[in-house]
């Protein structure tokens, strides 16, 4: 599978890498990955990441320090999904299944959990959809060693409350963690989950622009060595992965009008025009959400850039992803404006499937140059879910690697209509 081949890619030419799930379509695939990591030494990750929510980060510290042992994890995942439809309602080009997505979330934390690999597994699935299938009904108990049990129970036919909810039933105390807040074994929440260390000095980013002499690396952004401040024992906690998915009304007024376009006429020229979001949308839905949550999380700086799912690159021509895309960065770099120490922008690309790669050269270099932003979202399917563009590795991409190598900036390979 594609996941496989490009994870082995990266490892081959020395880099680490996170390998989105599934890891693999296949044992031998992921039996190899596991085999050139081990020849390499690089970091190599699959993005099983439910182990950095805070209520699981606050039950793990408590098992780090010798207070908490686990008895028992009781694990509910449920979806209401009889159709191939992503969260947003929207059609997929893939079926999800319970068995490689949800269930290896929760193994995963199992292991992190308890420390100890699985040395028994016993599991069951209900009868397969007739369209999707898949399994829509699973059982999977699993147990270490030490004599830890994992019990999970995961369903696509619950028309009910969605999502995954973990009880640890241990030594001393029970918790119940429905994503980032915990509550007891009686359902008292329990407040403000923070880290068990304390806070580390806050870097302060520049915002733009950098006046003539300013330090930096000539781009208006900040080197390494300057987000470096106080003692050299002070850290700062990077959220590397933020999208603006609560963008103001307007922001949406304005992508529909330009669709409704698109559909009365295909070739329709779409011109940038105006968008209506004023600053004070923008903090209330920044305030609200991704801030608030930052602040709960004790993060000190997002990495920031528009919604992926949002990017759209399939729709209409050049011109339509051309326009959509210049309004996304700016808003994107108004944000960082206003709160330039709590995020830093990264920019969407306009990539209309088969055009040529020079416009997304031209916008790179726009939000670079001139927007002060570090780095930018590559989607390797502009088709969104069809995969008819070329390769990562097709020269084709080559002057946008070359233009990225030139002004310094990463490229986050993130997906828009695949999601």
């Amino acid at each position: 599978g594609m996941h496989a081949e490009q994870g082995l890619a990266a490892m081959d030419a020395g880099k680490h890498v996170l390998i989105e799930i599934p890891m693999a379509d296949s044992l031998a695939d992921s039996e190899a990955l596991v085999a050139k990591q081990k020849e390499t030494g690089l970091v190599a990750m699959a993005g099983h990441v439910r182990r950095f929510n805070p209520s699981h980060q606050y039950v793990h510290n408590l098992i780090s320090a010798g207070e908490l042992s686990i008895q028992q994890l009781d694990v509910q995942t449920y979806f209401f999904r009889r159709k191939n439809i992503s969260a947003d309602g929207s059609p997929r080009s893939w079926t999800d299944h319970l068995l490689w997505h949800h269930a290896c979330h929760t193994i995963d934390l199992f292991m992190y959990q308890t420390g100890e690999m699985i040395t028994e597994v016993h599991g069951v699935q209900g009868p397969m959809h007739p369209e999707l299938g898949i399994a829509m009904d699973m059982a999977i108990i699993m147990k270490t060693p030490s004599g830890k049990i994992c019990t999970l129970s995961l369903s696509f036919n619950n028309d009910g409350p969605l999502g995954t909810f973990f009880r640890y039933i241990c030594d001393n105390n029970t918790y119940i963690a429905r994503y980032d807040d915990l509550f007891d074994g009686r359902d008292n929440q329990i407040p403000r989950i923070r880290r068990r260390h304390p806070r580390r000095p806050r870097a302060e980013f520049q915002p733009r622009p950098v006046p003539a002499g300013d330090a930096g690396d000539g781009h208006g952004r900040k080197t390494v060595q300057e987000l470096k401040q106080g003692p050299e024992t002070s850290a700062m906690i990077i959220d590397c992965h933020g999208h603006y998915t609560t963008t103001p009304p307007g922001v949406a007024a304005w992508r529909d009008a330009q669709k409704e376009a698109v559909a009365a006429d295909p070739d329709h020229i779409s011109s940038k025009g105006v968008m209506t979001v004023s600053d004070d949308e923008i903090r209330e839905s920044i305030e609200t959400n991704q801030l608030r949550v930052q602040q709960e999380r004790g993060t000190d700086v997002t990495v920031f850039s528009p919604r992926a799912s949002w990017m759209g690159h399939h729709v209409g021509n050049a011109s339509t992803s051309q326009a959509w895309t210049e309004h996304c960065n700016d808003l994107i770099r108004r944000v960082c404006d206003l709160f330039p120490t709590n995020f830093v922008p990264v920019c969407q690309l306009p990539q209309s499937p088969q055009t040529p790669i020079g416009t997304s050269i031209t916008e790179l270099r726009r939000c670079v140059e001139e927007m002060g932003f570090i780095g930018c979202n590559l989607n390797p399917d502009p088709s969104g879910g069809y995969w008819k563009d070329l390769p990562l590795g097709d020269k084709y991409w080559y002057p946008l690697y070359e233009t990225m190598c030139d002004l310094d900036v990463p490229a986050m390979i993130h997906v828009s209509g695949a999601c």
